[in-house]
């Protein structure tokens, strides 16, 4: 197989660059660069496309334009070989080559890589992804640069089997304690309920994640405090993963959101970590409020299986190409970005079903702290969500004039803007300095009393 990979992808070169100095095509002959290594074209042997990467110089731009032209009309008579009907060949740049990618044909592809098969071995916090185009081993790893990871993909993309994957290998590690919240309902995670460092149930409808949600929220806390008297305390705790399949689902409760958004802007310093997987990547899927969307950022790694649309494959990926949308095929097939500027192709590896028990650990069991999650409502939440994160221990949460909550009234009724012009507003109206965090909490407090507001009959007049 990979001689003939290696044959279509030398063809595929060879019709390059005959194009290249086709005066039918270009106006003038093309020439092309090299790297330091005198390397002009790169050839990838990925498991699922073949890929051309090629060194352009100064006609970088004149050469992508070329091939992506007319629904990249010419580019797919200089593929070698016939990939699938419903895709075409690919041309974007990558860094200052020109990247040239199509599927293989299906008989080349390689679609199920096992766990076992990708060289996995326990490794503490990271877990093995899968491989990638060139064959190697790609692990992930939380730390605080990277304290939540993103994962995306639709109905046949494999997203299910990869939250299964690195799920079971985090449950193998002694430094890790686990929450499972499943908004499929148990039918993603619950075949795992038996893991070994979980620290309670799977949790499966809103209250049990509401409840689970609620206490890693009273752990944060807890942690920070202690930190204050030991601050070598949250060094030596285990990091805890809340593992989330389908969390927009559960989003929609107030409390687990508010907890969900806690954990992302606050967990880094605590040794808390969200791994959350999500079907359909929307702009609301962290929530609407101003808050809930600065938590984007907090998710710096990014798992993008196939998603079904553009706008998902921007939100997931973070940028407009690769396009994860057109460029990938399902079924393990995956953009894997472990920290920002970092992107890898690759075939995720999956444990098989009729072995995920088996994976069940053989030392003695850490043993969960609870057997039923312990109920947390609204006001067990906004007590512990008092608390600042680490850097400013102690600090007490503001208490907001009746002249600030007025003016973040009007001010968001008039859609006068976010965050940075209410403060600029506040410090002109009433001479007022308010911390971005401060004016973010302002912003949702006037949301909420303009919604009760309507909510009763009443309504407003800017």
């Amino acid at each position: 197989m990979a001689d003939m990979k290696e044959s279509l992808l030398d063809k595929t070169i060879k019709n390059i660059s005959q194009a290249l100095l086709d005066p039918d095509i270009f106006s003038k002959p093309v020439t092309l660069d090299a790297n330091d290594a005198g390397i002009t074209f790169y050839r990838i042997k990925g498991p699922r496309a073949g890929a051309i990467e090629l060194f352009a110089g100064s006609n970088t731009g004149i050469v992508f334009r070329t091939f992506t032209k007319d629904d990249a009309a010419i580019l797919r008579q200089l593929i070698a070989w016939q990939y699938p009907e419903d895709r075409k060949p690919m041309c974007y740049l990558t860094g200052n080559r020109v990247r040239i990618e199509a599927p293989w044909p299906d008989a080349l592809q390689t679609k199920d890589i096992t766990l076992d098969s990708a060289r996995y071995h326990a490794d503490g916090r990271r877990f093995t992804t899968g491989i990638d185009e060139r064959g190697t081993t790609i692990r992930v790893a939380f730390s605080s640069e990277v304290p939540h990871i993103l994962v995306a993909g639709n109905t046949g993309s494999g997203k299910s089997f990869s939250m299964r994957s690195m799920a079971a290998q985090l449950g193998h590690s002694p430094d890790c304690r686990l929450i499972l919240i499943d908004g499929k309902y148990g039918d993603g995670l619950m075949p795992l309920s038996w893991l070994n460092n979980q620290i309670g149930p799977v949790a499966t409808t809103v209250e049990e994640a509401r409840s689970a949600m609620g206490w890693a929220v009273q752990e944060m806390v807890r942690r920070y405090r202690k930190n204050t008297e030991d601050n070598t305390y949250i060094a030596k705790q285990p990091r805890i993963i809340i593992i989330t399949d389908e969390f927009q689902e559960m989003t929609y409760d107030p409390v687990f959101s508010a907890g969900f958004r806690e954990i992302g802007a606050k967990g880094r310093g605590a040794g808390i970590s969200l791994l959350a997987a999500t079907q359909y990547p929307r702009q609301d899927m962290f929530g609407t409020d101003s808050r809930s969307q600065t938590l984007k950022q907090h998710f710096v790694g990014r798992i993008v299986h196939a998603v079904g649309t553009l706008e998902a494959s921007m939100l997931a990926v973070g940028d407009s190409f690769p396009r994860a949308d057109r460029t990938l095929l399902g079924r393990g097939d995956a953009y894997v970005l472990p920290k920002p500027g970092i992107m890898y192709r690759v075939q995720m590896a999956y444990i098989p079903e009729n072995q995920l028990f088996s994976w069940k650990a053989t030392e003695e069991p850490m043993g969960k702290l609870f057997d039923k999650w312990p109920v947390y409502d609204a006001m067990d939440m906004e007590a512990s969500m008092q608390v600042p994160e680490k850097g400013s221990p102690g600090r007490k949460a503001r208490i907001f004039t009746g002249e600030e909550i007025a003016g973040a009234l009007w001010h968001q009724l008039g859609n006068l803007g976010g965050r940075d012009a209410l403060t600029a507003f506040l410090k002109d109206r009433f001479k007022v300095e308010i911390g971005a965090g401060a004016t973010a909490r302002l912003i949702d407090l006037a949301s909420s009393i303009s919604t009760a507001y309507r909510d009763l009959g009443g309504d407003f007049i800017v």
